[in-house]
Parts: C-alpha cells; sequence; structure tokens
C-alpha cells in the first residue's frame, strides 16, 4: 500500500497514505479511538510517520507507517537495502521496547480476487526479513500480523482454508476487521467504538 493522501485527521503514523484504502483508515481510526477510550495518548514524534504511544506519561510503543520506520532504521544505522537487498514498508511497524517486540501489521482488503491473494502466502519470508531487523534494533522477535476484511476473505473462507492454515502453520497471525492490539499486549475496545 503506497501513495500520498491527505490524511484522516488522526496525524502520524495513522494519515491515509493510500489514496483513498477507506478501509485501512477505518482499521486505524477504531483502534486509535479504542486506546483513547482506555486511556492512551498519541504523541508525535520528529518523524511526521511515527507517534508514540502513551500511558500515564509513559511511552508503551512507538508505531510507525511505512517510510516512518525505514528512516527509524536509518537513524539506528541499519541500512534496509543494503543488509537485505530491498526496503520493507509495512502497513504500520509497532515497536514495543518492555517486551523487545516489533510487531508487523499488513492490512489487506479484497473486493475480488487479486495480488492480495498471492501475497498473503509470502508471510514467512517476510517476517524472517523483518526478524532480520529486529535483531539489529535489540529486539527478540516479530510478530506478523494481517488484517483482512471479512467481507470478504470469510465469505470466501472455502477458498482460503488452505491459506489460513498456512499462515499460522509458519508463525503469522491473521485477524478481522480490527487492528490487533490484543496480539500487541494493548487493551482492546474496538468492538464498542
Amino acid at each position: 500500500m503506497s501513495g500520498g493522501g491527505k490524511g484522516n485527521g488522526n496525524g502520524g503514523p495513522f494519515r491515509d497514505t493510500t489514496n483513498g484504502n477507506e478501509y485501512e483508515c477505518t482499521i486505524i481510526r477504531r483502534a486509535i479511538k479504542s486506546l483513547r477510550k482506555d486511556g492512551y495518548k498519541l504523541s508525535k514524534t520528529k518523524d511526521k510517520d511515527a507517534h508514540n504511544l502513551m500511558y500515564n506519561d509513559k511511552c508503551i510503543a512507538v508505531a510507525y507507517r511505512q517510510n516512518g520506520f525505514i528512516r527509524h532504521l536509518n537513524s539506528k544505522g541499519i541500512n534496509c537495502r543494503k543488509l537485505l537487498g530491498k526496503e520493507h514498508r509495512p502497513d504500520v511497524a509497532v515497536i514495543r521496547e518492555d517486551q523487545k517486540m516489533l510487531y508487523i501489521v499488513e492490512i489487506k482488503f479484497q473486493k475480488v480476487s487479486g495480488t492480495a491473494d498471492e501475497k498473503l502466502q509470502t508471510c514467512d519470508f517476510k517476517k524472517s526479513q523483518f526478524k532480520i531487523l529486529a535483531d539489529k534494533l535489540g529486539l527478540k522477535d516479530v510478530e506478523y500480523i494481517y488484517v483482512m476484511n471479512s467481507s470478504w476473505f470469510l465469505k470466501k473462507k472455502e477458498l482460503y482454508k488452505e491459506v489460513f492454515k498456512y499462515i499460522k502453520r509458519v508463525g503469522c497471525d491473521f485477524i478481522f476487521d480490527k487492528f490487533p492490539l490484543t496480539q500487541m499486549g494493548l487493551p482492546d475496545s474496538q468492538d464498542e467504538v
């Protein structure tokens, strides 16, 4: 997902950079509302594509959008292109220093069969690439999580049954229609907002 949208008013790593991908914006907006409802705040960083997630004036996590994650790596002296041959720009990367974890969230929306069908099966390779980056950042592990629209992926669950099994078997995960706050050890009130 790429582009340069004007934004959805939430700023930072959560502005619309997908040229109108309303599903992605909705997922992210609901997660932000849920976190705020539970007493969390987003604070700006120097990078326009990153925000600190604060609770009781303590930084719990830092969330990066695509280019913000690359800039973060560069600021730590990690040249992704040189190290891996390619710059990986996840939809959202969340670093939880307290857990020493990197969470990679890829948001997939389908209305018809298309490229997301093939991309779902690359999660283990991508997770291994992000694990190399996590090691360089001093983090212990990576969780690679897809957010998928249920209106397509659950409706076609028989078509995706083996893909879903594969995603789980290789140590990745998926969730439908909401941001994976619980998987990150954060409170989740998304169903209430």
